[in-house]
């Protein structure tokens, strides 16, 4: 879902794609809203970036940005409950 997010950020705030969006705006609107698409795509940059950072152990994991951890040996989680290979 954040990737997502990221990904249309940058396609809306690359060259003049945000002009070209933004022409309901009124014109004092736009610049004040561009700031906070570009403030609100460099969090998710940074989150993402301390997420992949914590997945390949360069820096310590939190919960909050891994899911389940996977059992030594096993490659694949099952999404099946029942399932026990």
């Amino acid at each position: 879902d954040d990737i997502g997010k990221l990904v249309v950020l940058d396609y809306l705030l690359t060259g003049a794609r945000f002009d070209q969006y933004s022409t309901s705006l009124p014109v004092n609107d736009r610049e004040p809203a561009r700031r906070q698409l570009a403030n609100q795509r460099d969090s998710l940059r940074d989150q993402i970036v301390l997420a992949l950072r914590q997945a390949y152990g360069i820096d310590a994991a939190t919960d909050d940005h891994l899911g389940e951890r996977v059992p030594e040996g096993n490659t694949f989680v099952t999404l099946a409950p029942d399932y026990d290979p």
